[in-house]
């Protein structure tokens, strides 16, 4: 009787251990949308952006059969670039009622620090939920729980690792209010701008990390910055910026990889005066360049545009060119379809980026790239572009 109770007692802790949550800690706050309260929140965001006539019918459908999605904000463990454990937050959206279609990842886009998902309790990268669509967008690290962290710009392998954190985090979630439904493998990816080289770096991670049990469906990627040298040079060659985003890059390379910057020796004038501010990326960059300039010859350093002469800027441009993704050796599936936009005109950053990677896809053997590249259009109107498209891959 003894052996049989101590059997009991020892089977009981192994399935507690099994459950344990190892991500997940807690679900902050939630709410409930309708469908046409996230389209009427998608025009609004976007306004003028986009020529919304062109998606009357699509949306129109989407509306007729969205659905009414939850949307809750958790906290989770994950890691820093330095390998440190960290809380971090993000918002996970999905239909009250019906199956589940699948996954959709979002490596969300640079914004000021008071607009990410999990304070706003809402975000525009959760859209495809009404389709039926589980949707996790981590606000990453600085963002957030995590907002008086330095945010780690560029540095898409910990935002992939923040990313695939967090999935893990749903599951344990789900488990802990009784979700009968499963979270689906199968997962389609989505990031714009500096979220789009966090999606690439995160479907490189799946790749390598097949023991996750992630189906990659597909992957959209818009305006990004895959590149980050590639994009500075052709910043400096073009001599105009319209996302005053410099100055939190350099805070990020000292923060996370002491690089030592002095932004004495990269920046001037008002910028200078004002960098730690900038850097905090408390207000939209966007607007921060509009009342600084986007001539980016009046804020940086005069040698920045004398070739070798500015140590400061040759060590960035050594790290920014270490930092491409996909990098040397890294993982990448090739068989699962890649849509890629980007517009020639863009100003925040250059086409060229999505030039080299679709090149880069083609010459490793990925022959299932869609590339559309824009002759029109600013960063912000092939945002409003991308995420329709992305809507409608998915409808």
């Amino acid at each position: 009787m003894k052996q049989a109770i101590l059997l009991l007692a020892t089977l009981f802790f192994v399935c507690l251990e099994g459950y344990a949550q190892k991500f997940f800690v807690q679900a902050s706050a939630s709410q409930t949308l309708g469908a046409r309260a996230q389209i009427d929140s998608l025009l609004a965001e976007f306004g003028e952006n986009f020529d919304s006539q062109k998606y009357t019918l699509p949306i129109s459908f989407a509306v007729s059969v969205g659905k009414t999605v939850q949307m809750t904000a958790i906290t989770y463990r994950t890691q820093d670039p330095l390998g440190n454990e960290i809380l971090a937050s993000g918002l996970v959206a999905y239909p009250v009622k019906g199956a589940l279609r699948g996954t959709v990842e979002v490596a969300p886009y640079s914004k000021e620090k008071g607009l990410c998902g999990s304070k706003r309790l809402y975000t525009l990268e959760t859209l495809p939920s009404i389709l039926g669509y589980v949707v996790l967008v981590p606000d990453t690290i600085g963002y957030g729980i995590s907002e008086d962290e330095v945010i780690p710009l560029l540095l898409s392998r910990n935002t992939a690792q923040v990313s695939a954190d967090m999935r893990q985090a749903v599951r344990e979630y789900f488990r802990s209010v009784g979700e009968k439904r499963a979270l689906p493998s199968e997962t389609s990816l989505f990031g714009y701008s500096l979220g789009a080289s966090g999606t690439l770096a995160l479907a490189c991670h799946y790749t390598a990390h097949p023991e996750l049990g992630v189906k990659l469906e597909q992957i959209y990627m818009g305006g990004g910055a895959y590149d980050p040298g590639l994009s500075l040079r052709g910043t400096l060659q073009r001599g105009e910026n319209g996302f005053l985003l410099f100055p939190a890059i350099a805070q990020s390379l000292n923060r996370w990889r002491g690089l030592g910057l002095n932004p004495a020796q990269l920046f001037t004038g008002e910028v200078l005066r004002d960098f730690d501010y900038i850097a905090s990326c408390r207000e939209n960059p966007a607007d921060m360049a509009q009342r600084y300039g986007t001539d980016v010859h009046t804020y940086l350093h005069p040698d920045c545009f004398r070739e070798g002469h500015n140590e400061d800027l040759l060590r960035l441009m050594k790290e920014l060119d270490n930092l491409v993704v996909p990098g040397p050796g890294e993982d990448f599936p090739h068989t699962v379809p890649v849509y890629i936009r980007h517009s020639a005109q863009d100003t925040f950053v250059p086409v060229e980026c999505s030039d080299r990677l679709v090149r880069k896809l083609k010459e490793v053997g990925h022959h299932s790239v869609l590339y559309r590249r824009d002759r029109s259009g600013t960063h912000y109107e092939t945002a409003a572009r991308s995420f329709l498209d992305l809507f409608l891959l998915l409808l």
